[in-house]
């Protein structure tokens, strides 16, 4: 297998590139041609020496370790001491670019594989929420020192304190949104978007089960939101959240699940982050929904 071009990372993100619109997609931009497509563990992952479950385990990856990847198929990544399962991890392009400091409050993802939060401001402090690579949140406060620690915030509620490496700032200036047309292909497990008539988008998604047929319109949308219950189930740092009718659509840092059957927790329909990000930014409040 080969090294994995720009088109097998869009797949590996979930995305096809259909028309001019959709290599607009910023977060999507290819690195230099010497860089590599990392991999974040989404759990402890077993490295085996061939693409096979049977084949001999390698080595484990902890939980949130990044590895580079070589090459992708279907169900599996090629790794530099082996396989590992593509569920397994979340395709991920590294970002470490510096950026000035907006005045707070302003919004910020991760930008690494994962962001802490805690009650309060220590390393011991009990823990609130992992937000994984992509996930986003609202710094609405700010303690300087020898580590600099942002206060946390979702659009509805304050979530805890998060050291401030892993956090970049995004712009989130008005775009100019047209209408368009979201299809949900619920046995496809994918989502295509249709601007002009003509297909800009098309991407894997992870779809609620019991998801109803019908047309609706984009109702609401926030940045970042708690999804998937209280407690232990929660998920926080859902970026880039859409509302239709009773339903909801984000961006998932939390599995590689996109494209077939899978119960996971979140969203009605979940999509790679920087699927979701396109969405947010492009689609106005008069695009229609379509379930089918």
């Amino acid at each position: 297998m080969a090294h994995l071009s720009r088109r097998d990372f869009l797949k590996c993100a979930g995305v096809s590139l259909l028309a001019p619109v959709a290599l607009q997609i910023p977060h999507l931009s290819p690195p230099p041609a010497h860089s590599l497509i990392h991999g974040r563990a989404l759990s402890a992952v077993s490295v085996y020496k061939t693409p096979s479950t049977s084949a001999a385990v390698k080595s484990r990856l902890w939980p949130d370790t990044i590895v580079p990847i070589f090459d992708a198929d279907p169900d599996w990544y090629r790794l530099e001491n082996g396989y590992a399962k593509r569920e397994a991890l979340q395709p991920v392009l590294l970002k470490s670019e510096a950026a000035a400091m907006p005045a707070l409050p302003f919004w910020a993802e991760v930008g690494g594989a994962v962001a802490v939060a805690r009650q309060w401001c220590a390393a011991d402090a009990p823990l609130v929420a992992r937000i994984g690579h992509g996930g986003m949140a609202q710094v609405v406060d700010m303690l300087l020192g020898a580590t600099v620690w942002y206060g946390l915030a979702d659009e509805d509620a304050f979530i805890g304190w998060s050291q401030a490496a892993p956090w970049i700032p995004v712009s989130t200036l008005p775009p100019e949104r047209a209408p368009m047309t979201l299809l949900i292909d619920t046995s496809a497990h994918q989502i295509e978007v249709v601007t002009g008539g003509e297909p800009a988008l098309r991407a894997s998604a992870a779809l609620k089960a019991d998801l109803p047929r019908g047309h609706f319109r984009v109702q609401d949308r926030r940045f970042s939101v708690k999804s998937g219950g209280e407690g232990a189930s929660a998920v926080y740092g859902a970026p880039w959240h859409l509302d239709f009718g009773a339903f909801s659509l984000s961006g998932a840092y939390w599995h590689n699940q996109f494209g077939k059957a899978s119960a996971v927790p979140g969203p009605d329909v979940q999509v790679t982050p920087p699927v979701a990000s396109w969405l947010f930014e492009r689609i106005d409040d008069q695009t229609v929904v379509i379930v089918r």
